[in-house]
């Protein structure tokens, strides 16, 4: 099982009122968001990747191929966003 995996089922476990919050704000962005899912995608992925977050990463990286994003899109968002603000440096 993948380290992230675990990390949420435990977040599950131990606090499951945390978890379905996190559930209820997924669903309130969905249901009032003012800017379409792609780009809702990329924010929490971007987000995600400054929290440091696995399990979240993974989920908005899935999430914004499913919303119709390419892998160069997403990289090329990756880029834009860590590597030309110096947040991390390119090899």
């Amino acid at each position: 099982m993948e380290k992230g995996n675990t990390e949420m089922k435990l977040l599950e476990e131990f606090f499951p009122e945390f978890t379905q919050k996190l559930d209820e704000i997924d669903q309130l962005c969905s249901e009032k968001r003012m800017i379409d899912k792609r780009t809702y995608q990329f924010i929490c992925f971007a987000l995600s990747i400054k929290a440091r977050s696995k399990p979240c990463v993974l989920k908005h990286f899935k999430g914004a191929l499913e919303a119709e994003a390419t892998l160069p899109a997403v990289v090329q968002e990756i880029k834009s966003k860590f590597i030309n603000n110096n947040c991390i440096q390119e090899y």
